[in-house]
Parts: structure tokens; sequence; C-alpha cells
């Protein structure tokens, strides 16, 4: 776990450390697979990254950045706790939308082991649905991976409530 007594976190970086054409990812601990991953990190992004016109629907706003030009710098400080598994749904949730995306080949590191650590979570509360919504997101984001629209679903919260209902 980390800990912050201040409960505010402090971020270090000169403005010569700034590389200005691209997307600095802080790392954040994931309780429920014990690794730093970008997953729920603090994102710095350059503001015209997002004034880019683009055909292409974007599932993952960081790799979607990254695509149009404004590549992904990874920063190995642990910037937090990602802290998703806060309801039952929740938890299914945040594990279903980050597996689609490993499984669809979206996020492109380290994918079958990440996704076996979200398939077999920490003993955290809810690590039952973190479970749960791993393996489902797994077989979504494998199914759907060549269909953006369809990928696109793990965006509309409605419809994840949907599913999530149904099981």
């Amino acid at each position: 776990m980390l800990e912050n007594k201040s409960n505010f976190l402090s971020i270090n970086i000169g403005i010569e450390s700034i590389k200005t054409q691209c997307t600095h990812v802080w790392r954040a601990l994931n309780p429920a697979t014990g690794e730093l991953a970008g997953y729920g990190g603090v994102k710095l992004f350059n503001r015209n990254s997002f004034s880019v016109k683009s055909s292409t629907q974007i599932v993952d706003v960081t790799t979607g950045v990254a695509k149009l030009g404004y590549p992904y710098y990874r920063i190995d400080t642990p910037s937090n706790e990602t802290r998703f598994a806060t309801t039952p749904f929740n938890a299914w949730k945040g594990a279903f939308r980050e597996c689609a995306k490993l499984a669809s080949g979206v996020a492109t590191d380290d994918i079958q082991s990440r996704l076996e650590r979200w398939k077999s979570p920490l003993p955290i509360e809810h690590c039952e649905l973190i479970s749960v919504g791993a393996t489902m997101g797994e077989d979504f984001g494998e199914f759907y991976g060549n269909s953006p629209e369809a990928l696109q679903k793990i965006n509309d919260f409605d419809w994840l409530n949907k599913i999530y209902l149904d099981i």
C-alpha cells in the first residue's frame, strides 16, 4: 500500500523534464493485482492532443492520444493507489474494461500475465467480482478486438450496468 500522510500527491518534476509532445503517465498501485501500472495512474496530457481531429474511434484515451502523435511516456514513480473496487459494480466494471482493452490489443505491455493477475486477484473486497469481470472482459476483448464499434461499448456505462445486472 502507498501512504501519503498529507493526503495530497506531490509530483516534483522540473520544467526541463517535461516532454511536451507526449503523455506522461505515472504508475498506480493496483490493490487487486499487486502491480504498478498505468491503470488509475496520474496522466499529464498535452492539451493540443485533444484538438486533433481523427476518424478513429478512441476506446482508451491514453493509447488513443498516442496514436494521434502524442506518445506514452511511462514514469515508473508510483503516484497513487487506484481505488476502483469501491462498490461491487465498480469492481466488476473496472476489471471488465481493463481486461477487454488488454485482450483486444489496445494495451500492449505484458498482456497475458496482466490478464492472469486480474483473473486471480489478491484477497481484497469484491475480489470475486473482479475475477468475474476480468474473465468476461477478456472474452469480450478477444471476440470484439477487431471491431472498434463493438469495443466502444466498454465506455457505455448504461450498457455495462445492464451486463452487470445479468450476471
